[in-house]
This record gives structure tokens, C-alpha cells and sequence, in this order.
């Protein structure tokens, strides 16, 4: 039997195909502020959202995450879940794994989404950035998502799955193994992982070769 008890998952390019609809979103509010955008502009303001904002040159950044948000909300119908993302979530549940979700956007909308995908049914807590001071790489939302699961004091029984370094960063800080999820399609986006500073204790590309880290 596995030694983890608990799954910790990101959402937003994890769990959920949102990247394109986020990076065409992300473009079109920095063309109406006069900014060039790049991909080095959306890895630097994803999961940091005013912190990156301000870096990337927006001015006003609390506008510019209320509107992000506003158009997410209204894109809900727009986001699916990646490529057996959900057989994972249901396929863990069954095996008596405890699912939550730690994101660095709104609880509120994510919760929407995965209640459109029909997964929330598998999700105990969602902790999002109105739930904490700290987004990831700060390890207060992990640390918050493990209080809430009941995993507190116990980190070797968790394992986080993220598709950043941000997740990976967050994982290490609060003492849990990490599983980088890493397709093509977030490589071409993110990069690849800066390996020496950052080691995933696991890599994967499909959500097919999670099951088998539950019950190793």
C-alpha cells in the first residue's frame, strides 16, 4: 500500500485545460494597457497574478485581476479538463485517496468549473488566493489545503501535483513529495523545469501514470 493518503492538486494547467483560454485573455488586457505580450509575460504573471502583473507592466493590477477573473467566469464553458484528468479523480476517490485542490485563482471559479466537469464530487477543499495571504511558492496554501484534509502534521502522506515550478517550489517548502505534470503542450508554454534548483520527486505526461504512485 502507498504511503500517500492525500492528493494535492493545482488546477490551471493541471487538472484543467485553461492555459489557452488564460493566455488569450492575458494577451488581450496587456494590448489594451500598450503591453507587448510574451510568453516569459504569461509564465511571469500565471499563479502570481498582481505580483506578476506589476513585473509585467501593468499598472493598475487590481483591475487587471478583477477583469482576468470576470472573463474566466464568463469563459466557464470554455475550459475542459486535460486528457484523463478526470478517470484519475474518479479512479482515486474509489481508492479512498483524500482530493483537494490548491490554486492561485479564485476558489469560487474553479469551483464552478469543476462542478461543470463533474468533478467537484470527487474534491474535498479547494483553496484558493482569497484563502490565504501567500500564493504558491509560498507553502501557506499547501499548508492550509493539508489542515483542511486532515493531513497536518503527517506531509510524507500527501503528494502535490502541479504543472510549475511554483507547485514544485510550494511542495518542497511544506515538506510534500511533488509530481510534476508535465505534456507537450505545457512544456511548449512553460519551458522546461529547471531541474537543478527544483527536483520533482515524480514526472509525468499523462494523467494515466498517476494511479500507480497510490499504490506503489
Amino acid at each position: 500500500m502507498s504511503k500517500y493518503k492525500y492528493a494535492l492538486f493545482d488546477w490551471d494547467g493541471c487538472l484543467a485545460d485553461t492555459l489557452s483560454n488564460s493566455r488569450r485573455i492575458c494577451s488581450e488586457l496587456a494590448a489594451e494597457n500598450g503591453i507587448q505580450f510574451t510568453a516569459e509575460i504569461f509564465k511571469q504573471v500565471v499563479g502570481d497574478w498582481e505580483k506578476g502583473a506589476l513585473a509585467a507592466g501593468f499598472t493598475n493590477t487590481a483591475e487587471f485581476v478583477a477583469r482576468y477573473n470576470k472573463l474566466m467566469a464568463e469563459g466557464i464553458n470554455l475550459v475542459g479538463l486535460n486528457p484523463n484528468a478526470a478517470k484519475a479523480l474518479k479512479d482515486l476517490s474509489e481508492l479512498g485517496i483524500i482530493i483537494g485542490v490548491v490554486t492561485s485563482s479564485s476558489k469560487q471559479i474553479i469551483s464552478k468549473q469543476a462542478e461543470s466537469q463533474g468533478v467537484l464530487q470527487y474534491i474535498s477543499h479547494v483553496v484558493g488566493l482569497e484563502d490565504v495571504v501567500n500564493t504558491k511558492p509560498d507553502p501557506e496554501p499547501v499548508h492550509k489545503l493539508m489542515e483542511l484534509l486532515g493531513a497536518t502534521g503527517n506531509p510524507a502522506s500527501a503528494l502535490l501535483i502541479g504543472d510549475t515550478e511554483k507547485d514544485i517550489i510550494a511542495a518542497s517548502r511544506a515538506g510534500v513529495d511533488s509530481v510534476w505534470y508535465a505534456p507537450q503542450a505545457n512544456t511548449e508554454i512553460y519551458g522546461q523545469m529547471d531541474f537543478e534548483n527544483h527536483q520533482p520527486t515524480y514526472t509525468i505526461a499523462d494523467f494515466s501514470e498517476l494511479l500507480r504512485l497510490f499504490k506503489s
